[in-house]
């Protein structure tokens, strides 16, 4: 009870010193835990990327349906691919209805659009010298006309995923070790502030629990109070987004929970090293 106590005195003592750690740790928290729930849904989102990357390969209008079936079932085979849909001449003109507006069939006399299968590529081969290879052997089938890839946009989406996870990580570590810092200069402050009372305790023979344990409670609790701070500001950050757009925003509970256990955590490791370093009791 002591050690908490002293603990809590501490905190007072160094009122603006215990709000600025806090605000740190709940910002460092808070952009760590962002970080983990965007890095969650980028992993999550390999259906988005394989709906918004997609390959047309066309086909030689002398198939037969056997043919094309066959080719379909060798593409599908291709390590690289996901998925493979086939589209009729009849179905590209009522894309192409749906898309420009016009009639092809009344625009040309006639329906100049050939067959084609449209193919989506597994996330995990979305880099520039596998996509060329396999946009490459699709060229070695039989029956391939020609082949419409979308290079530029692939690389571009993988580009943008690759910079947000980086922009996340860099920040979240720089914003860390500010924390990290504050929590240590504030316990090395409060460890100057009761320098005296701690050489009495020494001298009395009080144990390295008994001295050091009251700082490390300060850490804890500033630690605590972040974590309680950035849950509270992400919820309510939900709860202004849902509002405003309609769109709900699933959140998994335990990410809450991971985020107040990490400001205690950096609370406890910022204030262990910091009263190690400044306190010498041998």
């Amino acid at each position: 009870m002591f050690i908490f106590l002293e603990g809590i005195r501490n905190l007072a003592h160094a009122k603006f010193a215990s709000a600025m750690v806090m605000l740190a740790v709940g910002t460092a928290i808070l952009t760590g835990g962002w970080f983990f729930i965007v890095t969650i849904k980028l992993n999550n989102s390999s259906d988005f990327f394989e709906k918004a990357i997609g390959i047309e390969v066309f086909l030689q209008e002398t198939l037969t349906g056997e043919d094309i079936a066959k080719l379909k079932s060798e593409l599908e085979n291709n390590p690289g691919v996901n998925s493979v849909s086939y589209i009729s001449k009849d179905s590209a003109a009522a894309i192409f209805l749906e898309e420009v507006g016009e009639d092809i069939r009344t625009l040309t006399g006639e329906n100049p659009l050939p067959p084609s299968f449209r193919i989506r590529l597994k996330t995990e081969i979305l880099t520039p010298a596998k996509i060329d290879s396999v946009i490459a052997s699709f060229s070695t089938y039989a029956g391939v006309e020609d082949i419409v890839a979308q290079r530029a946009l692939i690389l571009r989406l993988m580009q943008y995923r690759k910079m947000i996870l980086l922009a996340h990580i860099s920040i979240g570590i720089v914003i860390f070790i500010i924390a990290f810092l504050l929590i240590t200069n504030t316990t090395r402050l409060s460890i100057m502030y009761r320098k005296k009372s701690i050489e009495v305790m020494k001298l009395v023979g009080s144990t390295k629990r008994y001295i050091r344990g009251p700082f490390i409670v300060e850490g804890f609790i500033e630690g605590f109070a972040g974590g309680i701070f950035s849950v509270a500001i992400s919820q309510g950050f939900i709860s202004a987004i849902q509002f405003i757009t309609g769109v709900t925003i699933s959140v998994p509970k335990n990410v809450l929970y991971y985020m107040i256990a990490a400001g205690c955590f950096l609370g406890i490791i910022g204030s262990n090293f910091a009263v190690r370093r400044f306190i010498n009791i041998k």
